[in-house]
């Protein structure tokens, strides 16, 4: 068994099959009789594995995608539920993260390090920040070793 995978264009995937001890053999598309092949583009994979009982074939796709960052606009954190954080819209395949809020003099107000961050609208010491504009500076990194370098305005609104 293989499975179908979606992964940062520029990595190497080791698309590996299941390993039983009764199979014989293993006989990918590509002419690889290994166990897994290394792999870095976007295709359907099909393996035919032989025991004494016959052969059993599957295919997994894998695709490969540019891996990016995307991030909204504006946010409410009023608790109620709807669009409560600023927080990534999509952030798949990220190994390095680091994320600055600042106000519009430039002040920091926030930083994370992890793509799943969630502002809430406080700063550092927990107090609420303003209403208005504040600016974001994002560096990323992929698993496929992509730069990413992200910048751009968040509005914050409280108001109902």
């Amino acid at each position: 068994e293989i499975r179908d995978t979606m992964l940062c264009e520029g990595q190497t995937y080791a698309l590996q099959a299941v390993i039983e001890p009764q199979n014989i053999s293993y006989l990918w598309n590509n002419g690889s009789s290994e166990t897994f092949i290394n792999i870095n583009q976007t295709d359907y994979y099909l393996i035919t594995v032989s025991n004494s009982c016959g052969e059993y074939m599957d295919t997994a796709h894998v695709v490969f995608f540019d891996c990016d960052l995307h991030a909204p606009n504006v946010f409410t954190p009023n608790n109620d539920g709807v669009n409560d954080f600023f927080e990534l819209i999509e952030y798949q395949g990220i190994k390095a993260f680091n994320c600055y809020i600042y106000n519009r003099w430039g002040n920091l107000i926030i930083d994370y390090d992890q793509p799943d961050f969630q502002w809430d609208g406080k700063n550092v010491k927990g107090n609420d920040a303003e209403d208005g504009v504040y600016f974001y500076i994002i560096r990323a990194v992929t698993n496929g070793g992509k730069e990413i370098n992200k910048h751009g305005k968040v509005h914050l609104l409280r108001n109902d």
